[in-house]
């Protein structure tokens, strides 16, 4: 059982780190000028003019929080959260597997992320505040991977 335990929480950085690019993945848009013919265009082309088609890719935070006009740092930020907080943790919260006890730290880190990845599939409604619980599922991935490694080789 905490085998099966510690490697659920060694693999649950993944369901979000994996996925991004698949979150993050803008259509093909193509501008339509004044003769109705359209041209493969860029993104942020697109903000300026209101004529527009773009090739359906996948429903994701693309336009469920309209991110077609945001600028590249906005977009950059949902990906560079997650190790952001995991260098933070890494550097402030690794020390606290030994000093706390490992356990309590990996079931707090995981109860924490589930409320994250919770909040950011079915509660958050604005990009403003989806970096939040990326960087918090970030920030408790040391515990997750580190502790759970450690911990699995004391009791094998």
């Amino acid at each position: 059982m905490s085998y099966i335990g510690l490697m659920i929480c060694n693999s649950t950085n993944g369901y979000l780190v994996y996925n991004l690019v698949f979150l993050l993945l803008f259509p093909k848009y193509h501008c339509i000028d004044e003769f109705g013919v359209a041209t493969p265009c860029k993104r942020l082309a697109t903000c300026e003019s209101y004529d527009f088609v773009e090739e359906a890719v996948l429903s994701n935070w693309v336009q469920k929080f309209d991110l077609r006009c945001r600028s590249n740092f906005t977009i950059g930020l949902f990906g560079s959260m997650f190790f952001l907080g995991k260098v933070v943790g890494m550097v402030t919260l690794s020390h606290l597997g030994d000093t706390l006890g490992r356990i309590k730290l990996l079931r707090f880190s995981q109860c924490v992320t589930f409320a994250c990845y919770f909040s950011i599939t079915f509660l958050i409604t604005n990009s403003k505040f989806l970096t939040i619980p990326i960087f918090i599922a970030g920030l408790l991935s040391c515990w997750r991977t580190n502790l759970s490694y450690i911990y699995g080789q004391e009791l094998f």
